[in-house]
């Protein structure tokens, strides 16, 4: 199978091998199709054909279902392109659960068009503008006289929330910017890059272990006057790349039996490297499966408490903590302070 481009980290958990007499297990992932497209259930099966009797089902319609499935006991696992939000935390506090967040790899979502059109690069203040629809033609943009036609994933999408955050609004705390009300919402990735591939005017966004023949993903500047980056496994490594993220796993609490497996063989990856758990472990090694190539420098651990509150990625400055551009995550106390 291809490469694809999602940069990753390790925590492991504990051994790999199970008892031989373990019970059949039955474990459910649900969330992103960012996550759950093609990396997930390649994983799973994997999974499965080193763990006789247990069986790994994986639903990827939107990082909100991870938290709902969590939360309702539909779900062991959690797959999301976005950290968990002040009201999935409040409902995790009513019923007394605590999320344990994973960090699986590094994604850059790219904004993606047609090859017949011309345009190869934008600054983020243009895409805003594309996205939110201001702009009426390519034309504004170096492209043809054609009215952009808008496409991008439904509200429980994870990349809808990012892009809406970083790009649309600019990563601008208490900026209000939407999304243009004519854009089409297409429930699985795969679904916009076919659109764009049939449509000269078309663009949309996914992450860039989705990029085929029959798109063309933008070089994006930062801010006008800036060198656009195209997305890579290093740009988004080094953090280079602008419209980069975490992936994100989440459990109920610590995570037992075959899911503590399911998590390791997951995060650790082929090479058998082996880390101690624990808050705040860190590390790196190259995961391998569908779509992963290289890790970044550090990943992470944490235990979200009921009490504890993570602001919006607008407002955390995630790349600069630790001695990586990316890091590993921190707990939040309820005040927005920084606890770990």
């Amino acid at each position: 199978m291809t490469k694809r481009s999602l940069a990753t980290a390790a925590v492991a958990l504990c051994c790999l091998a199970a008892p031989a007499d373990a019970a059949p297990a039955a474990l459910r992932v649900k969330g992103s199709d960012t996550i759950g497209g093609e990396l997930g259930p390649a994983l799973a099966r994997a999974f499965e054909a080193a763990s006789p009797g247990v069986t790994v089902s994986w639903e990827a319609i939107g990082s909100a279902t991870a938290f709902t499935g969590l939360l309702d006991g539909t779900a062991e696992l959690g797959a999301s392109s976005r950290s968990v939000s002040a009201d999935e935390l409040a409902r995790a506090k009513e019923l007394g659960v605590e999320l344990r967040e994973f960090v699986l790899g590094y994604d850059g979502v790219v904004v993606i068009v047609n090859p017949q059109n011309p345009v190869r690069r934008l600054t983020v203040p243009q895409l805003s503008a594309l996205l939110s629809g201001a702009v009426r033609s390519w034309a504004e943009l170096g492209g043809p006289d054609a009215r952009p036609r808008l496409y991008g994933r439904p509200t429980y999408s994870g990349t809808h929330a990012f892009v809406r955050d970083r790009v649309v609004r600019r990563g601008e705390k208490g900026a209000t910017d939407a999304f243009a009300p004519e854009t089409v919402a297409l429930e699985h990735s795969a679904a916009l890059v076919e659109a764009v591939a049939k449509d000269p005017a078309a663009v949309a966004y996914v992450g860039m272990g989705w990029v085929r023949p029959g798109v063309v993903p933008l070089a994006v500047a930062p801010s006008p006057g800036a060198p656009p980056v195209e997305a890579t496994a290093e740009t988004v490594r080094s953090g280079a790349y602008p419209i980069a993220r975490p992936l994100l796993l989440y459990t109920r609490g610590e995570p037992q039996g075959e899911l503590r497996r399911l998590l390791q063989f997951t995060l650790a990856g082929a090479n058998g490297t082996r880390w101690r758990i624990g808050a705040g472990a860190t590390g790196g090694a190259a995961a391998t499966g569908a779509r992963c190539t290289n890790a970044p420098t550090s990943g992470g651990m944490k235990s979200w408490a009921a009490t504890s509150f993570r602001p919006s990625p607008a407002s955390v400055n995630w790349r600069s903590r630790r001695s990586s551009p990316w890091g590993s995550p921190r707990v939040y106390s309820s005040s927005g302070r920084a606890i770990g």
